[in-house]
């Protein structure tokens, strides 16, 4: 059972594939709700980026999905921090370009969350969620300042 855990994702697979599928579903979502966005911002001329990068935030929640749903049998490390990269940049762009667009935030945060969980779902020892956990805790200290 166990080495048949090591050959594919493990426990988490179908969590990860869930996740991946959700990633791709928020996009349609946040993506509608930045072209609203970004019609609000453009009409009342208040010079805000949160239209923007509500498509940045929209976009790189359906690259991590597809990689997400593409590797969730990937034993390696390697494709679940190329997915949480753009996720958790995504809280970072929430934090600074917010702005009007009070719903990013929300986004922002959920994507982060689902960052952390494709980290800690690849790891395999203890050492690596002390690791993961760490660099979260770091990653949104930072963030918060």
């Amino acid at each position: 059972m166990e080495e048949k855990e090591k050959k594919t994702g493990g426990r988490f697979e179908t969590a990860r594939l869930v996740l991946g599928i959700l990633s791709m579903v928020l996009f349609l979502l946040v993506a509608f709700q930045s072209c609203a966005a970004g019609l609000g911002n453009a009409l009342s001329d208040n010079g805000e980026l949160s239209g923007t990068f509500g498509f940045f935030v929209a976009f790189n929640l359906l690259a991590s999905g597809i990689i997400a749903v593409g590797a969730r049998k990937s034993g390696s490390l390697v494709p679940w921090i190329i997915a949480a990269v753009p996720l958790w940049l995504n809280y970072f762009y929430a934090k600074v370009f917010g702005g009007s667009f009070g719903d990013l935030k929300i986004w922002g945060f959920v994507s982060f969350a689902i960052g952390v969980f494709y980290l800690f779902s690849a790891v395999r020892t203890k050492k690596g969620y002390i690791i993961v956990g760490v660099i979260s805790a770091v990653f949104l200290a930072a963030a918060l300042i």
